[in-house]
């Protein structure tokens, strides 16, 4: 009597399918969560480039705007962001103060990083009651990028998904 191997086959084919494609990962490139952690902390991260995904029209000139760095003062260019190992989130106002009686560096967030979604929490320190999440997208010893969205403050307009890359000085 002759066997038919094709259902046990086809079995064992699609088996090994979803054994294989599970294991793929969309973080394949990120580090694992302490690796994530140790890159983050102690560093002073400063802003390279911040952009919107979408063009808005922000200084009225009838023209849409993508870079946000041209909207910021000069005398933030120069500022700094430090994450702690305590899960704080400190500011350095840089050399170039904005205000003459600015503190050179103040706590503003506290923050926590989740491996499985990649999104580092930024609760400020002051009022708990919002939280920005950045979605990291590329992370080195010297560079991390990051996606967030801006929610508008005038409740009209919809969310805008920016993108932001910084430095590690």
């Amino acid at each position: 009597m002759k066997k038919n191997n094709f259902l046990p086959c086809l079995v064992l084919s699609a088996l090994l399918l979803f054994t294989f494609s599970s294991c793929n990962d969309d973080n394949d490139d990120m580090p694992a969560t302490r690796e994530v952690k140790d890159m983050l902390v102690d560093k002073k991260w400063k802003m390279q480039s911040w952009n919107l995904d979408k063009g808005i029209d922000l200084d009225d000139d009838g023209i849409p705007d993508t870079n946000l760095m041209s909207f910021i003062d000069d005398c933030d260019l120069d500022n700094t962001v430090i994450f702690r190992k305590e899960g704080k989130v400190f500011s350095n106002s840089g050399t170039v103060r904005c205000d003459a009686d600015e503190a050179p560096e103040r706590q503003t967030y506290d923050w926590t990083f989740d491996g499985k979604t990649q999104i580092v929490k930024l609760v400020e320190a002051n009022d708990r009651d919002g939280a920005d999440e950045w979605k990291i997208l590329e992370l080195t010893d010297t560079m991390l990028k990051v996606s967030f969205t801006l929610l508008p403050e005038d409740g009209k307009n919809e969310a805008i998904r920016t993108t932001m890359l910084l430095k590690a000085e």
